[in-house]
């Protein structure tokens, strides 16, 4: 999706473009909608919040805490901003698009999506990661071997630990991490949490003593209640151990697609890009999840991450959020059957891709795709 130059590629060789979009149908949806509003100039506000009008047919509210800031007061020379506006311009420029949701999740929003290609196909093809994969398929070595890491999950007690993790794209800062930890340490919850700091403070300390001792609080690490992992983490077997009952993280529509597909609620951070409309999208609409901070900037409140986390796992909500997420998890089980959706849709978009093989390059407008578009 973020390619969109291909788009003048695809109409001078006369091929077809199709659309990959990364993250889920109302994250792309929200983002169409706003960067359509703009451009027409009916971007509509109420005090900090955002109104979208033009997705369903009741509005979209999107308060200061789940927006980008980008689109609070949109400026013209923000090149952040010019860039996904050209992208969601290029987004109805294409011969179909695959999109990373499987359709009992989002059905309103892949329709939606539908609605604003015009009647050119669209696939949705989620989760890129198998779900009865639990392996550490992605990602670096981690600094913890798997049967040590599981056989500290297997010592606590089934839906009591949360995993804490904010993907790979945000290390935290000392101030940042000092706050997290003071927060987990007075929920007296046991953790397991995914630190990634900066390549350079991690070449400026000798071993993991030092990092503990420059980025965590004095005695936390004596306090033996979590078990922190230093860089990368094995998520999905994380996420798939039954000691697990809540995930605290950034929101990144992989991380999230996992939680929920391996029904998990979550506790969210969202600090870039569509990871806002994300955390909406678990904490409101799906109803699994609560969010405690926003921004890559952001000190975390400690006492917001002391209530989040007894609320997920120690609270009639929790359960509540657990139980829905469960639900969801449910859903997704089937599409990946011999004849659910995600199956029959991959298989849909690859008989697609071999008749348009078989067409010369002159028959293609036939066939649905316009070149002069």
């Amino acid at each position: 999706m973020f390619v969109d130059w291909i788009v003048h590629s695809a109409e001078r060789f006369g091929t077809v473009r199709v659309v990959f979009a990364p993250f889920g149908a109302f994250g792309t949806s929200v983002f169409h909608a706003i960067c359509n509003s703009i451009t027409t100039n009916t971007l509509r506000k109420e005090g900090d919040s955002l109104i979208i009008d033009n997705i369903l047919s009741s509005p979209l509210k999107f308060t200061k805490e789940q927006t980008p800031g980008l689109f609070l007061e949109p400026d013209s020379a923000d090149t952040r901003l010019s860039f996904i506006m050209g992208v969601m311009q290029s987004l109805t420029k294409c011969w179909g698009m695959l999109v990373n949701t499987f359709d009992e999740l989002e059905p309103r929003y892949l329709q939606h999506l539908k609605n604003i290609l015009n009647g050119k196909p669209l696939w949705s093809v989620g989760h890129v990661v198998p779900l009865g994969c639990i392996a550490n398929t992605r990602g670096k070595k981690s600094d913890i071997s798997e049967h040590k890491l599981v056989q500290w999950l297997d010592s606590k007690s089934p839906c009591s630990v949360i995993y804490v993790s904010f993907g790979s794209q945000a290390f935290l800062t000392q101030e940042q991490t000092q706050a997290l930890a003071r927060g987990l340490a007075a929920s007296h919850q046991p953790f397991v949490w995914s630190i990634k700091v900066s390549p350079e403070s991690v070449s400026a300390q000798s071993n993991q003593e030092e990092l503990c001792a420059s980025y965590l609080p004095e005695g936390f690490m004596e306090r033996d209640i979590g078990l922190v992992i230093w860089g990368w983490a094995p998520q999905l077997v994380i996420l798939s151990h039954p000691s697990v009952d809540a995930f605290m993280s950034h929101c990144g529509w992989n991380s999230t697609l996992e939680s929920i597909l391996k029904g998990v609620p979550m506790v969210t951070w969202p600090m870039f890009g569509e990871q806002h409309f994300n955390s909406k999208l678990v904490t409101e609409e799906l109803g699994i999840g609560v969010q405690f901070c926003q921004d890559r900037d952001a000190i975390p409140c400690e006492d917001k991450v002391e209530k989040s986390v007894r609320l997920l796992l120690s609270s009639d909500k929790g359960t509540e959020m657990r139980k829905r997420a469960v639900k969801f998890k449910g859903l997704a089980q089937p599409s990946v059957g011999e004849e659910g959706s995600y199956t029959l849709n991959l298989q849909d978009f690859a008989n697609e891709m071999h008749k348009l093989m078989k067409c010369k390059a002159e028959d293609r407008v036939g066939y649905g795709y316009d070149v002069s578009v």
